[in-house]
């Protein structure tokens, strides 16, 4: 796949961004699992598993719990919910996956954490990782603090305490971060730091598909010193890429391959070939390997 041309005039030194077109804009198919569960098919204290998989709006995205996320029923403050329960889980970390089918990203937003009355201010450290994401935060007293913030209580608690207290945490995953991250898993991991290990549940955890690759492609940055040329390109969830160099944009040669993608961006310094330099007009490529 070819993602991008880029002409360089040395004579002026200027240099003319001929970017592929947008395919179209990420597709965004909210979605809001209210952890809602019939009695009649899943049980008090259950083990979610598979619930929300490929739900409408996002039926390009499966979801599956580890063991220890359980259905319960009136909950305090709300209805039904996901118990997140380590004593299920043996103590381990308890998690959330989302596998998005090839050609589509998953964007998670947020999601609330609810601690029952005398849960004993809990601390629970959460990650979001994957692909281009790494994202954590900590909900514990004085709300969110990671890099995804949102702070501050909801609900029952009251301000300087989870007990009894809700929190809708923002994880700060961006589109960009989903496009970039096709077909990856991307997965939301709760570790209780403190606390009782049965007093806290998630609900209303938010989601989109997008689609992924080059709709969000753009050349961000060309730099040239000598005959040093350095590119910057948004990263489309390829794992390697490769750099190619055309006078006439007929006859290309290849430069540079095997360049590791970044988790964002990535940025490549190539030199040019000795019969390269003194040229007029030079077109650069950067292909997906």
């Amino acid at each position: 796949m070819v993602l991008s041309a880029l002409s360089l005039r040395r004579r002026s030194w200027l240099f003319l961004a001929a970017l592929s077109p947008v395919i179209g804009p990420p597709l965004l198919a909210n979605t809001i699992l209210p952890f809602d569960f019939d009695p009649a098919e899943t049980s008090e204290n259950e083990d979610i598993g598979a619930y929300g998989s490929n739900e409408p709006g996002t039926q390009n995205v499966s979801v599956f719990s580890s063991t220890g996320l359980q259905a319960y029923y009136d909950w305090e403050g709300r209805t039904s919910c996901g118990q997140i329960d380590y004593n299920g889980s043996g103590g381990s970390p308890i998690t959330i996956t989302f596998t998005p089918d090839p050609g589509y990203g998953v964007l998670v937003t947020s999601f609330d954490i609810d601690e029952w009355t005398g849960g004993g201010n809990s601390v629970v450290d959460w990650t979001l990782e994957g692909g281009a994401v790494n994202l954590s935060g900590r909900w514990d007293a004085l709300g969110d603090q990671g890099s995804g913030s949102t702070g501050g209580l909801l609900g029952l608690g009251s301000v300087g305490s989870t007990d009894g207290g809700r929190t809708t945490v923002v994880t700060g995953m961006t589109e960009q971060m989903a496009a970039a991250s096709g077909g990856q898993p991307i997965v939301l991991t709760l570790t209780l730091v403190s606390g009782l290990p049965n007093y806290l549940a998630i609900d209303s955890l938010v989601f989109d598909q997008v689609v992924a690759g080059d709709a969000i492609f753009t050349v961000t940055d060309l730099e040239i010193d000598g005959d040093q040329v350095t590119l910057t390109w948004q990263s489309t969830g390829a794992s390697f890429y490769s750099v190619w160099v055309s006078r006439d944009l007929v006859f290309w040669s290849e430069n540079v391959d095997s360049i590791p993608a970044g988790a964002l961006e990535t940025t490549e310094t190539i030199t040019l070939d000795a019969g390269d330099v003194g040229a007029d007009t030079l077109f650069f490529q950067v292909r997906t390997q």
